[in-house]
Order: structure tokens, then C-alpha cells, then sequence
């Protein structure tokens, strides 16, 4: 009979704690929608028009095309502060500590979200994927996704992926850079291979394709910049290697 009641008050306690655990992360939910209306509220009365919104949880980015303007919705930051979008220099996605994607002004978008997939433990979790804007001389700001340990193949990591390819596309679009057509390619393969509609060993073997052709892009470009081949022989070679995507 003792041992039933501990094991009834154990399973009555655990209980309690995930019904506090939701409560908590409901108040929070409802607490970040109410920060975002206030944020919305203080952009469209300083002439902010949004047309563009790409939120995840405490952080979102907004874009006004109408007169060229954009802003961040930070953690702990109550304040609407808007930029001009010559006012975005740079931007990178940084995956455990690596730098993946790059957009300079002026330049083009180069890099991969997938980069962060390299050996060891990194290749199973990634445990902090952030991406940091660069404004002139001002403090740069982080928009941190991942803060923990996430498995990669996991559902939430590649939700939490495709939320940061979505900031990607609108930062570029921002700072008018399209992405490298070479980077696009292996982009495509990796996006391909994401996709849940997909048998497993096709996306297996369509992120295997994405990095093998990466790496060989990377040994040509390192053969044609020493000299060893030819630019026509390069160009034979990239050909070549992106029909295989």
C-alpha cells in the first residue's frame, strides 16, 4: 500500500509540473503577442508601413518597400527603432560558432545554411545558429534561433532552418545581393532534401550530392585561382558538377 501511494503522489506531482510548465509557456506566448502589437503599434506611428513580417518567437523582422525601411523586434527590447536599408552594410548566419552565409553590400549572398553540418558533434546537434547584422558603427544585432543542443535531423531544427532562410531572403532582398548562382544550386539540393515529401534515402542522398558538389566547387576554385587549370577548364568542371544536383 506505501509503495502505491508514493508512486500515485509521484505521478500527481509530475503532473502538476507540466500542467505549471504549460501555463508558463502559454503567459509567455501571450505575453511576446502582446510585445509584438505594441512594437506593431509604435512602426505605424512613426509612418512605417509593414508588408513584410517574419517573426520567431521573441524576435521579428519587419520591411516597409514603400519607403525602403526595415527594423527588428529584439529580445527584451520595447522600443521601434527603423533603418533605411543602405543602413544594413553586412549580414551572416553564424552555426555553432561557423560562418555559413555572408551578404555584403555590394557583393553577393554567398554560402549555405547547411555548413554548420560538419564532423563531430556538430554533424548530429547544433546548439547555437544565430544571425548578426551589421549597421554601420552601431552595436551589431543577434537574432539567436538555436541556443541549445537541437539534433539536426529533427523536425524542429529543420522548421527552425527554414525560418532562418526566410530572414536570409528578406536581409537580401533588404540589401538588393541575390545569392551566388553556385551557392544556389547546393541551396536547392539541400531544400530538396529537407522536404518531408521525400522518401528518406532520396534526401539522404540528395544532402550527400549538396555537399559533394560543394567541396569539389571549392578544390576547382582553389585549381583555377593557383593556376593548374584553365577558367575554360573550370567552367567545364562547375558545369559539370551542378548537373549533378
Amino acid at each position: 500500500m506505501t509503495v502505491l501511494l508514493i508512486a500515485g503522489s509521484v505521478i500527481v506531482g509530475v503532473i502538476v509540473l507540466i500542467v505549471l510548465y504549460a501555463f508558463v509557456m502559454l503567459a509567455r506566448v501571450k505575453g511576446n503577442e502582446k510585445a509584438e502589437k505594441r512594437f506593431e503599434s509604435e512602426l505605424e506611428s512613426q509612418g512605417f508601413i509593414i508588408d513584410s513580417k517574419i517573426n520567431f518567437w521573441v524576435y521579428a523582422l519587419y520591411t516597409d518597400t514603400v519607403h525602403r525601411l526595415w527594423s527588428v523586434k529584439e529580445n527584451n527590447v520595447s522600443a521601434a527603432q527603423t533603418y533605411a536599408n543602405s543602413a544594413l552594410l553586412e549580414f551572416k548566419v553564424v552555426d555553432n560558432g561557423k560562418l555559413c552565409v555572408q551578404g555584403r553590400a555590394g557583393g553577393a549572398l554567398t554560402g549555405t545554411l547547411d555548413c554548420g553540418e560538419a564532423d563531430g558533434a556538430e554533424q548530429t546537434f547544433c546548439n547555437d545558429l544565430r544571425i548578426i547584422l551589421g549597421i554601420g558603427d552601431k552595436q551589431p544585432i543577434s537574432i539567436i534561433l538555436i541556443k541549445d543542443n537541437m539534433l539536426r535531423s529533427s523536425s524542429v531544427y529543420h522548421d527552425t532552418a527554414a525560418k532562418a532562410q526566410q530572414m536570409v531572403d528578406a536581409l537580401a532582398g533588404i540589401m538588393g545581393i541575390r545569392l551566388d548562382p553556385e551557392a544556389e544550386e547546393i541551396r536547392r539540393a539541400i531544400a530538396a532534401a529537407q522536404s518531408n515529401t521525400e522518401p528518406v534515402q532520396e534526401k539522404e542522398n540528395a544532402r550527400e550530392r549538396g555537399r559533394e558538389v560543394k567541396e569539389r566547387m571549392e578544390q576547382l576554385e582553389k585549381l583555377r585561382d593557383s593556376g593548374l587549370i584553365s577558367e575554360n577548364e573550370y567552367n567545364e568542371k562547375k558545369a559539370e558538377l551542378l548537373g549533378r544536383l
